[in-house]
């Protein structure tokens, strides 16, 4: 085919013209981990549910709670305020989904029950605070768990937790042109660390595609600390807009 001009009438909206579209791009660091055994420590679960959750490219805008940058954020916070470890984390599922659920089987001694009963009160009240009209059924849950037979190493454990910390997530760049348009986002969609195997996936979205790897390069940097596999896949070309191109104007003033 041969032209100068090329309509996309790919659309659910007879009203509306489309002149632009986000590329996007898979990102996973994927390795393995040493563990420790578990010795005199109390296991429970934690979970955060009830989030909104929803389409990582048309509600990325929403400021909608990440369930995976809470969980770790909690995680964060704990082991600063008590001394816990952690067996496992799994949250989130599909790339494209903004992730709502997450559980991690952590441990402490039996004598720091009390306060880390009282500092997940406390942060649950501090995330509902924070996500009062975005996520309004958020909730924060610790349970009692069976006994686990291995441990997050040590220094694998604080370096994920910064490296989850560091990633971004969200909106990377508003459109400088268009207002209320995200330019560049990424959604950390899926972690999963259990049994010496870990796994943290993210879909990146650019309507610019040099602004794309900028994304990926972000992304690879926080993960450098992991020294695991970063994986790059599905990649697809964005539709940068261009709101004063002649065949806008054409399809405006037709319209």
């Amino acid at each position: 085919l041969k032209g100068k001009y090329l309509l996309n009438l790919d659309t659910e909206d007879d009203y509306e013209l489309t002149i632009g579209c986000a590329g996007g791009i898979d990102v996973t660091c994927s390795g393995q981990y040493e563990t420790k055994k578990a010795n005199d420590v109390q296991f429970y679960q934690l979970m955060i549910k009830g989030l909104t959750g929803g389409h990582s490219g048309m509600e990325i805008q929403k400021g909608l709670a990440n369930v995976n940058k809470l969980m770790n954020r909690l995680l964060v916070e704990l082991s600063r305020e008590i001394k816990i470890d952690i067996s496992c984390i799994n949250g989130g599922g599909l790339r494209n989904a903004i992730p709502r659920e997450s559980v991690a089987i952590i441990a402490t001694t039996s004598a720091m029950e009390d306060s880390l009963k009282n500092a997940v009160k406390k942060w649950e009240g501090i995330f509902k605070k924070e996500y009062a009209f975005t996520d309004k059924n958020l909730q924060v849950a610790l349970l009692p768990h069976t006994k686990q037979e291995s441990l997050l190493e040590d220094q694998f454990r604080e370096n994920l937790l910064q490296a989850l910390y560091a990633c971004p997530n969200g909106i990377y760049r508003m459109n400088p042109r268009i207002n209320e348009l995200v330019q560049t986002s990424n959604n950390i969609a899926k972690v999963s660390v259990q049994d010496g195997n870990f796994s943290i996936g993210c879909l990146g979205r650019s309507s610019v595609d040099s602004e794309k790897m900028d994304l990926v390069n972000a992304i690879r940097a926080a993960f450098a600390g992991l020294k695991g596999t970063i994986e790059l896949s599905g990649e697809y070309p964005g539709w940068e807009p261009k709101p004063d191109a002649s065949i806008v104007t054409i399809m405006r003033n037709l319209y």
